[in-house]
């Protein structure tokens, strides 16, 4: 967990301690097609796919009672999305991070970006 940048797990309870283990070679491989992976892997993808999955999450919320830890988990989820729209923005506009976006100035979003996949 001290290696997430947001010092958090996606898991409903938190992960008891346990004894160290060693763990064997990691497998790595690509599971995406190459024709399916730059659209999956395009900034604005991602964020329209992490709003979704926070829908149904919220969603899933609202209906039933639930633990603290997935309302945690929404918590998280939203943190993630905060950071990959403020990267795409400044990536778009070159707007530093505590400049502009977080105290509402709206300029950025006046120019359309000429890479947009939409």
């Amino acid at each position: 967990m001290s290696e997430s940048s947001f010092h958090a797990l996606l898991n409903e309870g938190f992960v008891p301690p346990s004894t160290i283990v060693d763990l064997p070679e990691p497998l790595v491989g690509v599971i995406v097609p190459d024709e399916v992976f730059p659209n999956r892997n395009h900034p604005d993808v991602r964020i329209a796919r992490r709003v979704q999955t926070m829908s149904q999450l919220a969603n899933f919320i609202s209906e039933r009672k639930v633990s603290l830890g997935l309302r945690r988990t929404l918590a998280t989820q939203a943190l993630r999305l905060e950071e990959i729209t403020r990267r795409r923005l400044n990536a778009l506009t070159q707007v530093d991070r505590h400049d502009g976006f977080e105290r509402g100035d709206l300029e950025a979003f006046e120019k359309e970006p000429d890479d947009s996949l939409f």
